[in-house]
Parts: structure tokens; C-alpha cells; sequence
């Protein structure tokens, strides 16, 4: 009786395959890795050395990659800095989700937001003093830091037109301008009262300052 022929040609192209998705998972693992230890080690260093005498290569050394592998994942030091600033400002985004972009209460859904930023500033604090004192340095680093604030104020003004369009808001209110006040206000506040500082305050504290000056500029009704 004749054996069932076996396609060689077919199981061997897939298992090639299958050894160049494992290789190129393997590659971009080891690439994500080197990324985040660039980002990683930016980060470390901004603490310890001003910007203007932090180099490409004192952030390569620290990360272990050389500067070629530097450049292969940012164009410039500060493009590693824009992404690190990104990085860092992602919790309020997702802190601040439901009240940006969905429909979660005034109150409660603005008071887990807030709370996002001050838990932020809370544990990351370190960082972002340091990239907001380098941005009053660094026209540069001003720009990109006043983009990556603005993004968020954007996204509050958003939120308080559509709730000036359900007349929850105070009559006549400019959403932008509303926003951006409070946008950078907030920055401001925590950069002052929440990293280590002799009048640190707590931040419990900062929160409902937040949140009571946040809802009485936006809303007409009590919490």
C-alpha cells in the first residue's frame, strides 16, 4: 500500500516561518528593551545634571547602548526628551480617561482626574520639576513641554463645550481659555506644594485645592 505522501517543501517554509516571526519578536523585544533603557536612563540624569550639560553620549553609557543605537531610536536628544515627557504624562490620560472623553459624573468623574495628576506628581515629581525647570532654560524644551501641556488642555476644553451644551456649566463660559488657566495653574501648584520641598504640602491636600477650584470655575452647581 503507498504511503501518503508528506509536503516537505510546505512544512519546511512553515517552519522557516515560524523561526523569522520568533527572530523578529525576538529583535523588536531587545529593540523595546534598549528604548526604555534610553528613556530610562534620560531620566535618571535629568535629576542628577542640568540639560544644557547633559549629552547624547553621557545618556547612551548609562542606558549600555552606543550612540549609534541612540540615534537608531531618536533623531536628537531632545527627541528623546519629548519622548520622555510623553511617557511620564500618560497616567492622566488615563486617570483622567472617563472625564475627558466620557461621560463620568462632573464631580466624581473630575475629582479621579485630578487625582491622577497629583498621584503623579506625587511619584514622579523628581522628573517633572526637572523638565519644567529645564524648560525655563531651554527655549526648546519650553516648546516642547508647553505641547505636551496644551494636548491636555485641549482635551478639557472639549469636555467642558459639551458640558456648556448641556447648560451645566457657568452661562457664557470660554471652554479654551477656561482650560488652559487651569491647565496651567494646575502645573504650577503641583510643581510648588508636591515635590520634596520645605513647604510641601500633602497630597490630600492638593487634590481637593484642586478639585474645589477646578469645579467652581467650571460648574454652576455645588459638588
Amino acid at each position: 500500500m503507498p504511503s501518503t505522501p508528506t509536503s516537505l517543501p510546505n512544512a519546511t517554509a512553515a517552519a522557516a516561518a515560524g523561526t523569522r516571526r520568533t527572530s523578529e519578536g525576538t529583535r523588536a523585544a531587545k529593540g523595546d528593551r534598549r528604548e526604555r533603557a534610553i528613556l530610562d536612563s534620560l531620566e535618571s540624569l535629568l535629576v542628577e545634571v542640568p540639560l544644557s550639560r547633559l549629552s547624547v553620549g553621557q545618556i547612551a553609557e548609562r542606558a549600555g547602548v552606543g550612540r549609534t543605537a541612540f540615534y537608531f531610536y531618536f533623531e536628537s536628544r531632545e527627541a528623546a526628551l519629548t519622548a520622555l515627557a510623553r511617557r511620564s504624562l500618560e497616567p492622566i490620560w488615563e486617570a483622567g480617561g472617563d472625564w475627558l472623553f466620557g461621560n463620568a459624573d462632573a464631580s466624581a468623574g473630575l475629582s479621579r482626574g485630578l487625582r491622577g495628576v497629583v498621584d503623579l506628581w506625587g511619584e514622579r515629581g523628581h522628573l517633572l520639576a526637572a523638565l519644567v525647570d529645564a524648560a525655563s532654560l531651554d527655549a526648546g524644551v519650553l516648546a516642547m513641554w508647553r505641547a505636551q501641556v496644551e494636548e491636555i488642555v485641549s482635551a478639557v476644553a472639549r469636555r467642558i463645550e459639551r458640558d456648556a451644551a448641556r447648560g451645566h456649566t457657568w452661562p457664557g463660559i470660554d471652554a479654551e481659555q477656561t482650560a488652559r488657566t487651569l491647565g496651567w495653574m494646575t502645573e504650577r501648584y503641583c510643581y510648588m506644594y508636591l515635590p520634596p520641598r520645605p513647604w510641601r504640602r500633602t497630597p490630600d491636600d492638593v487634590h481637593q485645592a484642586l478639585l474645589q477650584t477646578w469645579h467652581h470655575a467650571i460648574y454652576r452647581t455645588p459638588r
